[in-house]
């Protein structure tokens, strides 16, 4: 894959950003047109110039241009499912102490955000094993994270149900992003090493209750965490800086848990 500060070229992901800071994501290609204050410019304009670069459209019409950061990708690609964003996503990754050579579990692909993040966190020489149980989340949420990240050999999709059981075993961390989460947490837990991480996304508190019972239930791991993000923007003027109307509050909470050896 490209790195920052590359000449654009063919097939390139691109995201403009206009003096408003309003977003467009595109894949360069010849003769095509992308839409930017409500009209069309040809990719050429684009094609052949340095990352970064500050293009003048038409008069008073002007945007950057940039390769789009995981976190801007994840917004604007299109989806099947909602995804996990990026306030929650560097939370997950922090918590489960993931680190370059890992080899993590995920159960849940969904819209693939989430495992974007911990490729890019574990690097090449680690391994994502991801269990969806359905073949068109497989497909398609494989398809989004290699359309971000390129050909990913360290990424394997297995289309299984994970309560049935996870037939691999030695992980250095998991990750549960499903809607029933108590129906693999046993499954999930016997997979990983003594030590392990293991971090739930749960979007309701009904959901939160019922997966913190199952844990009790179950045993094998240790203190647990419950808790969520919120980010809250602010927005600076020549003369003045305030807290913005809109921030993104609630999305989901986070369970942590830690295997133990008994």
């Amino acid at each position: 894959m490209d790195r920052r500060g590359d000449l654009f070229k063919e097939g390139d992901l691109v995201i403009a950003v206009d003096k408003k800071g309003r977003e467009r994501l595109f894949r360069l290609s010849h003769g095509r047109r992308f839409s930017l204050y409500g009209r069309q410019y040809l990719h050429e304009i684009v094609l052949g110039q340095r990352e970064g670069c500050f293009i003048e459209l038409e008069p008073n019409r002007w945007a950057y241009f940039f390769r789009p950061s995981m976190e801007q990708y994840v917004r604007h690609v299109k989806r099947n499912v909602q995804p996990i964003y990026g306030k929650d996503l560097g939370v997950l990754l922090f918590f489960a102490d993931v680190r370059s050579g890992d080899r993590v579990l995920e159960v849940g692909l969904g819209a693939g955000a989430l495992s974007m993040a911990i490729l890019n966190a574990v690097g090449p020489q680690g391994e994502l094993v991801t269990y969806e149980r359905r073949s068109d989340f497989a497909k398609e949420g494989r398809k989004r994270v290699e359309a971000m990240l390129g050909p990913c050999p360290n990424f394997s999709v297995v289309v299984a149900d994970a309560s049935f059981g996870i037939e691999e075993r030695g992980f250095d961390a998991a990750f549960i992003d499903v809607p029933e989460p108590w129906t693999v947490f046993t499954s999930v837990r016997d997979a990983v090493k003594p030590g392990a991480f293991i971090l739930t996304f749960i979007p309701t508190t009904l959901q939160v209750k019922r997966y913190w019972d199952e844990l009790m239930k179950a045993g094998g791991v240790f203190d647990v965490k419950i808790f969520e993000t919120m980010l809250r923007p602010w927005e600076a003027g020549t003369r003045s800086l305030r807290p913005a109307h809109r921030m993104v509050a609630h999305t989901g909470f986070i369970v942590s848990s830690r295997k133990t050896s008994e």
